[in-house]
């Protein structure tokens, strides 16, 4: 700053000089730095947000040459956007480290739909995989097809491996392939494996082993996330990390989030919080709707004490009812329903029409596929902007609940399945078919 930039300050080696100039400065009465804090009304948050900044480690970028699955990146880490889960992290991290060679290391979060799961497990890689975890991060979605992942893992670590085809044929299949690959590296540098996602079982069937989706699961570092309970991996027992929704002050950090102080001022931020359940979807939504003021701190307390019901609700929350945690229903379906509601027209529909295509990955071709005049490159930045969509490289993902009530706000359903078909299939042609390099973008459509 100029006032200190023209100061003639006194030698670092000249300790009384620098005594004389700080007590002149205090002739003067300053206030101190937590009255200055206090005066805005929010002292508790900001220590909040101090503390869990030092907590937390930072994200670190992969390693150069280090094997990646998805080959085109993982989603990005929100850096400091990401808040009130350092514990969590660390309690990951301790466990993968403590269960040690002798058992299975196999880690499981688990936790109800929205609290977060797949996003804490992509940050502990981003914050501890180039620290931890130096022999590869592989990344694998539970509820696609299986084995071209199991492949794209075998693929980064052989580059010359036979194609999917050939090694299905060996005794033993791609399974057996994927286990030696695992087994060649160097222990001392051990890769992460995350199985992101594992479906719940139909009613009355038994869950499946983890190791139905990754066949590897326990030899090297496996972090999986479930809603339901686990099964036990053969060979030894998961090690299960219960996931809740966040804590009254780790809610409210994230709601206020780079929020202006003054329009905060006077506002019972946990009274909000705790209307949407402490739901860090809810709460992520709700809190990029204040940044790009859609709406204000206060409009939105007010909505916590109406009572008003309206179809897009009533709908809204019967789509949702067998997914969002028990008591959150209400408030959470609200909160999805008023960010919704403050996208532009544009933002609304082209929210829906990526709705039918998560919460898989959406490549960013099949997005441009729908045309600018319905999904151009503005629509799909204010879209990522108030947190419809998490993009990475070269693809953007939306969340299952948020899809799930985007789904139902759809008047015409059919006719928005239609134009995501087309889009899907204008990528897909044949000429790519015979083109090996275009081969990882036809698997994700």
């Amino acid at each position: 700053p100029p006032s200190l930039r023209v100061t003639n300050w006194p030698a670092m080696n000249d300790p009384s000089a620098i005594a004389e100039v700080v007590r002149l400065r205090l002739l003067d009465n300053p206030p101190t730095l937590g009255q200055l804090i206090d005066r805005t009304g929010n002292a508790e948050r900001v220590r909040g947000e101090l503390l869990e900044s030092v907590r937390m480690p930072p994200p670190l970028a992969p390693p150069s040459g280090l094997p990646l699955v998805p080959s085109h990146g993982l989603r990005l880490s929100l850096g400091e956007g990401f808040v009130g889960r350092a514990d969590d992290l660390w309690r990951i991290h301790e466990a993968l480290d403590i269960l040690g060679h002798e058992t299975p290391r196999v880690v499981a979060l688990e936790g109800g739909a929205g609290v977060g799961k797949s996003r804490l497990a992509l940050e502990y890689v981003h914050r501890f995989g180039a620290r931890r975890h130096p022999g590869g991060w592989f990344w694998i979605d539970a509820r696609r097809p299986l084995a071209p992942q199991w492949y794209e893992i075998v693929q980064a670590l052989e580059p010359k491996a036979s194609d999917l085809h050939h090694l299905e044929q060996r005794p033993g299949g791609i399974e057996t392939a994927l286990t030696s690959a695992l087994r060649a590296l160097d222990v001392a540098l051990p890769p992460i494996v995350v199985v992101d996602d594992i479906p719940e079982p139909d009613a009355g069937v038994p869950p499946k082993n983890v190791q139905h989706f990754f066949p590897a699961a326990g030899l090297v570092p496996t972090l999986v996330t479930s809603r339901y309970r686990s099964s036990l991996a053969s060979g030894g027992s998961i090690r299960q990390l219960p996931l809740a929704v966040l804590g009254d002050s780790a809610s409210t950090a994230m709601l206020s989030r780079n929020v202006d102080y003054q329009a905060l001022a006077g506002v019972d931020l946990k009274e909000v919080c705790t209307w949407v359940g402490r739901l860090p979807l809810a709460l992520e939504l709700l809190n990029a709707a204040l940044v790009h003021r859609a709406f204000s701190p206060r409009s939105l307390v007010e909505r916590v004490g109406a009572v008003e019901t309206t179809p897009l609700l009533d709908e809204a929350m019967a789509a949702l009812r067998p997914v969002v945690p028990e008591g959150t229903l209400r408030g959470a379906t609200e909160a999805l329903a008023m960010s919704y509601e403050s996208l532009p027209e544009s933002g609304r529909i082209g929210a829906q029409l990526l709705s039918w295509l998560a919460p898989v990955p959406i490549p960013e071709e099949i997005a441009s596929a729908f045309g600018d005049d319905v999904l151009g490159p503005g629509v799909r930045a204010e879209l990522v902007a108030r947190s419809f969509l998490t993009r990475a490289e070269s693809f953007a993902t939306m969340h299952a609940v948020l899809a799930d009530f985007l789904r139902s706000t759809v008047e015409n359903p059919e006719s928005q399945i239609v134009d995501a078909a087309q889009a899907v299939l204008s990528v897909f042609t044949p000429e790519r078919t015979r083109v090996p390099t275009e081969w990882a973008l036809l698997r994700a459509c």
